[in-house]
């Protein structure tokens, strides 16, 4: 079974019964991976081990069991009841998430800010540090006072420079080369 997964923030409202109602990606992939005919129909106490779905909790994969079921007939509204007691409720205004891997249903929250923190996407640029010394040079640029406006003073020797760094070539259009 492909990856799949989605991420839901948890409104305080919504856990003063705890359950999650399933719609659109969540009911998705619950039943994607445990099939429609392998949630219960009806109450949990009708069917206690159907209605009981083992679920891995993140992160460190313990096992717990959830009830899932589709609590009126003939109808598509998918419930998670969640239980402290069995293992997982999300604090309110936490980050709630769920997902598949290696064949496994694994369920899991943090706290928003944790979350932020730890799915932030870091990419290395080979060229920051040209940037940032570029920001060095800007206490380096030397201002003329003239009396109706400030003009940044020209600095013959670092405009080599930055010729040089840029390999004589224009960095808007590299056809244009600007040897000097």
């Amino acid at each position: 079974m492909p990856k799949q997964g989605l991420i839901r923030l948890s409104l305080s409202v919504s856990f003063t019964i705890p359950r999650i109602t399933a719609t659109d990606s969540e009911a998705e992939l619950l039943v994607a991976f445990l099939g429609r005919e392998n949630i219960h129909v009806g109450n949990v106490g009708s069917d206690k081990d159907k209605a009981g779905k083992v679920i891995r909790l993140f992160p460190d994969g313990k096992e717990i069991k959830q009830n899932l079921v589709y609590p009126k007939p003939n109808e598509s509204e998918l419930r998670l009841y969640l239980s402290e007691r069995a293992g997982f409720k999300p604090t309110a205004n936490s980050i709630w998430f769920m997902f598949v891997r290696d064949s496994e249903l694994w369920i899991g929250s943090m706290p928003e800010a944790q979350w932020r923190d730890e799915n932030i996407i870091i990419v290395y640029d080979e060229t920051e540090n040209i940037f940032q010394d570029s920001l060095l040079e800007l206490d380096a640029i030397k201002l003329n006072k003239l009396k109706a406006r400030d003009v940044f003073a020209r600095d013959r020797n670092l405009a080599l420079e930055r010729i040089r760094i840029e390999r004589y070539l224009c960095e808007y259009n590299e056809g244009v080369n600007k040897t000097v």
